[in-house]
């Protein structure tokens, strides 16, 4: 019997699968089971042995149709573990988006493995900051939560700001475009997810993705107060224009250091429970 793993990964918010070089081009890591070796586990085994990197199974697995090579695969939804760090395995191994795995698949068994297993897995949930106008407080903080609760924590800001390598975070530079960053967070959150960000026209998208939004100040973005916070700024952005000058925003104090930590802990412990 053969198995295999349609295995995925976040990475700045985004779902990539693995994929192994082969004879006939990329698919997915495939092997024979061993003499009473149970499916699942020959798959974790052939995953490793194939791609140098340690999975979870994520679900059951997608029958295809007994034939020849590369057919009569049973192919297991699976999650990359956080904690693995891939092996050496030469070039064999490459992590692509979905659309650019469809378009590498030559076989019609793993092309309907690809969409049927990437249906049933549940990618971790992410930390996602606006890094471009979040006080180093926040971020320190966030650095520091995300490795206590065991989330991925990705920052996104400009180029013109520098975060660094900081642990296992990822971060993603976009260009200075205004709404760059903006855009690049909203099209990276699922459902789960926690954003941290000021603006609250993000905050708003967010929302209505089934994720979870955080100002720095601490304050936890909800359907019921998002509508009353967009009016206020759409009023206040009519009174400028008009000529009427808004108080601007007040430094920041200690107490914002707490809310906003009290806040972040509650949404990264809610989630973990949820896992």
């Amino acid at each position: 019997m053969r198995v295999g793993t349609v295995t995925l990964r976040r990475q700045t918010g985004e779902a990539l699968v693995l994929l192994v070089a082969g004879p006939v081009g990329p698919g997915f890591p495939a092997g024979e089971c061993r003499p009473g070796e149970a499916d699942r586990v020959a798959a974790v085994r052939v995953t490793r042995e194939r791609a140098g990197c340690d999975v979870s199974i994520a679900g059951v697995p997608v029958m295809t149709e007994p034939g020849p090579a590369p057919c009569g695969v049973s192919f297991f939804p699976a999650l990359l573990h956080r904690e693995s760090r891939q092996r050496q395995v030469g070039r064999a191994v490459s992590w692509v988006t979905l659309p650019e795995a469809g378009k590498a698949l030559a076989s019609p068994a793993e092309l309907c493995a690809l969409y049927s297993g990437a249906r049933r897995v549940r990618l971790p949930a992410c930390l996602l900051v606006d890094a471009d106008a979040c006080p180093r407080s926040c971020l320190d903080m966030a650095y520091r939560l995300a490795r206590e609760y065991r989330w991925q924590l990705v920052t996104v800001a400009s180029f013109h700001h520098d975060l660094g390598a900081r642990g296992d975070a990822e971060h993603l530079t976009v260009g200075d475009e205004p709404e760059a960053t903006d855009v690049a967070l909203a099209n990276r959150t699922r459902a789960g997810d926690v954003v941290v960000t000021q603006d609250y026209g993000l905050a708003a998208l967010v929302l209505a993705k089934q994720a979870a939004a955080l100002g720095p100040g601490g304050r936890v973005y909800t359907p019921e107060n998002i509508h009353l916070l967009l009016a206020e700024r759409h009023l206040q952005a009519r009174w400028r224009r008009g000529g009427g000058r808004t108080r601007g925003l007040a430094g920041r104090t200690a107490d914002d250091d707490r809310r906003f930590e009290g806040a972040l802990r509650r949404l990264l412990a809610a989630g973990a429970r949820r896992d």
